[in-house]
Parts: C-alpha cells; sequence; structure tokens
C-alpha cells in the first residue's frame, strides 16, 4: 500500500506519482468544473470506483474531445480512458506528467 491510498493523505486529486510505470483504464462516470485557490477553472473527472478526481490540462481534454466528437462534457460520460505517467515539458524543464487517451473500441489514440 501507498501512503497515497490512505485517507487523508490522498489528496483530492490524481497525480502522476499514482500511475508511474502502469497504465489505468477508467470510465468517466461524471465531469465537472474545478475551481482552484489561484481562481483557475479546470476540468475534473470523476471515474467508476475512484475516490479521487482527475484533472485534465489542455491536452488531456482535447484528446478526449478528439475521440469524443463533443465539446459538451455532459457527452464524455461513459467514455473509457486510459491513463499512465509521462515525461513533458513545462517551462522548458522536464516533469512527470499524466497522460490521458480516450479509448475507442479498445484502441488507444
Amino acid at each position: 500500500m501507498k501512503l497515497s491510498e490512505i485517507g487523508d493523505y490522498a489528496g483530492k486529486y490524481f497525480a502522476a506519482a499514482d500511475f508511474e510505470g502502469r497504465r489505468e483504464k477508467f470510465t468517466i462516470e461524471a465531469v465537472e468544473v474545478a475551481t482552484f485557490k489561484d481562481g483557475a477553472e479546470k476540468v475534473a473527472l470523476e471515474l467508476e470506483g475512484q475516490k479521487r478526481k482527475l484533472v485534465l490540462n489542455k491536452t488531456n481534454a482535447r484528446n478526449i474531445q478528439r475521440v469524443v466528437g463533443s465539446d459538451d462534457l455532459d457527452q464524455w460520460v461513459g467514455t473509457v480512458i486510459e491513463v499512465d505517467a509521462i515525461e513533458a515539458q513545462f517551462a522548458g524543464k522536464p516533469v512527470r506528467s499524466l497522460r490521458v487517451v480516450a479509448v475507442d473500441d479498445g484502441v488507444p489514440f
């Protein structure tokens, strides 16, 4: 068991560290807009069978939008996604990030 899996230590949202070395499939159960302390709004997914939510960056949101064929967030419910951790660039430096891809007929895009 990991510390990040225990109650108050887990936090409200998934992080890249939660998916190191593995890729998982989830079904989107609900979609909401989360507002953060700095006033930023981001799309957050409730995933079937999970307590924590998955916050999407623009790239991940557009990956899902492309496969679903709609930017209407209500249309995303029921979509199967795959999540894994990757290395990405942020402000010119490598960082661990989540990659989300929607799955269409079992084939990831």
